[in-house]
């Protein structure tokens, strides 16, 4: 038996039938279809039981409307949440369930995404993805000469060891990296200015205003870049240690009585006091560069380690491998393997050298006679020379 619809007269149109009734669309009343949630006249083209006006993104196609099933990487947003893939929490990155990247999906903050571009997201460990001196540690660490800072990502600075120049005496602020010296110790804070503190012989501790997007103390001088990449230096100049070239850097990093950098192409220059090779940088590209006393290394985008200079104790002889960080000391060199964990090679004659096999460390600074390096997930741990306390963390690191 074949059923028909009337549409009752206006007296009875208090009971409205789907598909019967124009709808008005400014009276607030939905009268026209069963999956038309507003006062608009809307019909459900595809028949998927979504219209436009209720979320269907393509109501050309049954297979697209919200809470669809989304598969990852067939350039179809299936379920209409504006990405190709299911993002619950609505960060932008699909999960990993589903075929995506996000670590995460229950946490926005949680994703691949590497907003401060230093090669690691939160989904890798990155404790702050907003200022790229901190990856996978909370700490940023620098050894010095006799003493050892580190500021962590609240932005508080601590120093210990020697403190004859008061090196290790940093005034009161809020920072985004620090390097220790020979005798004093510089510290970019969160203006983008630079204070530095300790011995001032040669005037290394006058930082100019700046902005600056980075700081590096080296023995009787200071090199900084600025937030346009060029590099300014100050303080002794006997070797030509503060007179950098021209040019856009990416990095700078300054030695003993030389300094070095990474320029825009990935080229390492150096420039100062070059007896055994120490400012002689090696060809190719290079992501990072690290000066010690009078020798340097250089790390490429494969992880793979250039030392030049002085190397009377090996330190310029690095081991096979690839790292993600090398810190160019004393007379002794240290670096953290890809696949994690601290070696050291060069002099050994405090234990510098000897890293410890029972943490996972993922960042390592070299000091004169003493390493310090910062555990995943916090926490420093430092060996070797420590007549002045610069291996003695203080509690709460």
């Amino acid at each position: 038996m074949s059923t028909v619809r009337f549409c009752l007269p206006v007296l009875f149109s208090l009971v409205l039938f789907p598909g019967c009734s124009k709808d008005d669309t400014t009276d607030g009343v939905d009268t026209n279809t069963p999956t038309d949630s507003g006062d608009t006249p809307s019909e459900d083209v595809d028949g998927d039981g979504y219209t436009t006006d209720r979320g269907d993104c393509d109501d050309n196609n049954a297979e697209v409307f919200p809470g669809a099933t989304d598969s990852v990487g067939d350039g179809v947003d299936q379920n209409c949440d504006g990405i190709d893939g299911v993002d619950a929490d609505g960060d932008g990155w699909a999960n990993v369930t589903g075929g995506g990247e996000d670590c995460d999906d229950t946490d926005p903050a949680m994703n691949p995404a590497d907003e401060d571009n230093d090669g690691y997201s939160t989904c890798d460990g990155d404790c702050d993805d907003a200022n790229d001196a901190f990856t996978l540690a909370c700490v940023q660490l620098s050894a010095g000469w006799s003493h050892t800072c580190a500021v962590e990502n609240t932005g508080d600075l601590t120093c210990w060891g020697d403190n004859t120049y008061n090196q290790s005496l940093p005034p009161g602020g809020t920072y985004k990296s620090v390097s220790a010296g020979w005798d004093h110790t510089c510290a970019l804070g969160t203006d983008n200015t630079i204070r530095c503190w300790g011995s001032d012989g040669y005037g290394e501790t006058n930082a100019p205003e700046g902005p600056f997007a980075q700081v590096s103390s080296g023995g009787l001088h200071t090199c900084a870049m600025t937030l346009s990449g060029s590099i300014q230096c100050w303080g002794r100049n006997g070797d030509g240690q503060a007179n950098p070239p021209g040019g856009r850097f990416v990095s700078v990093d300054a030695g003993g009585l030389f300094t070095c950098g990474v320029d825009s192409i990935g080229s390492v220059l150096c420039w100062g006091w070059d007896e055994f090779g120490q400012a002689s940088p090696p060809s190719g590209s290079f992501e990072s560069v690290s000066s010690g006393a009078s020798h340097h290394c250089a790390r490429s985008a494969s992880g793979q380690l250039a030392c030049r200079g002085y190397n009377e104790y090996g330190q310029s002889i690095p081991p096979s491998g690839s790292f993600a960080q090398v810190s160019a000391g004393g007379h002794h060199t240290c670096g953290v393997k890809t696949g994690g964990g601290v070696v050291c090679w060069g002099s050994n004659d405090y234990g510098q050298s000897s890293a410890p096999t029972d943490a996972d460390f993922v960042h390592v600074s070299a000091g004169w006679d003493h390493s310090c390096a910062v555990k995943r997930g916090g926490g420093v741990q430092c060996w070797g020379r420590n007549e002045s306390g610069q291996t003695t963390v203080p509690n709460g690191l």
